[in-house]
């Protein structure tokens, strides 16, 4: 039974509460619905707390539980339980504050939300993972399952993207899901 509490308690030690709302953010922006995100999210949680005693470095928690919820999300996908939608930067406005996830990009311009947005999904993980999250590109790696070379790679390409999108006189209609 001590084995039990001190797995607990090292489990809510390591869920700190930005650690929690990385997960949901993150959970939020592969499902973009939250009734899906929140059920995502707590089946991803109950799944880190059994498989928690494995996790051999506490210092990894956060890029191993966003691994968990990514999982969770394509094995969930997969069995057509979730379904994707896009989301308009402009349904955001006014909902800041309400849900941590209200405004995923944290207040960025519209425009610069838009061209996030219209990234192939490929791109657009590892920008939101890298700029949202704050994770490095080993880390990105290791939850999206790639080399840290092809996380920069995948940065490059979308910081390409990205800057034809919003150089003057760019169209986002033109550079929509190119990569």
């Amino acid at each position: 039974m001590g084995d039990h509490q001190e797995n607990s308690a090292r489990f809510d030690a390591c869920l700190a509460e930005h650690v929690y709302q990385a997960a949901w953010r993150y959970a939020w922006q592969l499902c973009r619905v939250a009734e899906d995100a929140e059920d995502l999210l707590q089946e991803a949680l109950a799944h880190a707390w059994l498989s928690f005693p494995q996790l051999r470095d506490p210092a990894r928690f956060k890029g191993w539980l966003l691994r968990i919820v990514r999982t969770r999300f394509l094995m969930r996908k997969r069995r057509g339980g979730i379904e994707t939608t896009d989301s308009d930067p402009a349904d955001w406005a006014g909902t800041k504050g309400q849900h941590p996830a209200a405004d995923p990009y944290g207040g960025l311009p519209p425009e610069l939300a838009t061209a996030v947005l219209d990234l192939a999904p490929a791109l657009r993980e590892v920008v939101e993972l890298f700029y949202l999250h704050s994770l490095s590109s080993v880390e990105i790696g290791a939850v999206l399952s790639i080399r840290p070379a092809a996380v920069k790679v995948r940065l490059h390409r979308a910081r390409l993207v990205l800057s034809r999108a919003l150089a003057p006189g760019g169209r986002l209609a033109d550079v929509k899901r190119s990569e």
